[in-house]
């Protein structure tokens, strides 16, 4: 099933969804984004791949989205994981301590010096 709604499309298919971003992300749409992420959870997806490339604004309100349908994707089993990133969404996720959300940029702990 496909839902368009501003600048997000969440194509689902239980267990799994995908959803395509595009525009300029901020606190007047951060309402939206979360209401298809529910509402896909909702369906019964537990998998989430988010595609932010053609993201061209984003503010700490999205990151916020992002980070606590993650947190509960994940205490029930699922995951949430960005497979494309445009900048601005990579420097915000940065300034938050998100970037592990991106596919291929996971947590590296590195030793720190004695």
């Amino acid at each position: 099933m496909d839902h368009v709604t501003g600048n997000a499309v969440v194509c689902t298919a239980p267990p799994f969804a995908l959803v395509l971003v595009s525009g300029e992300l901020d606190l007047s749409t951060a309402p939206m984004l979360a209401t298809r992420f529910h509402e896909a959870a909702a369906a019964g997806c537990r998998s989430f791949r988010v595609d932010l490339g053609a993201v061209r604004f984003c503010d700490v309100s999205t990151a916020r989205v992002l980070a606590q349908v993650d947190r509960s994707m994940r205490l029930t089993g699922g995951s949430l994981r960005i497979v494309a990133a445009s900048a601005c969404v990579r420097r915000v996720l940065r300034l938050v301590g998100q970037t592990h959300l991106i596919e291929g940029e996971e947590r590296v702990l590195t030793p720190q010096p004695a």
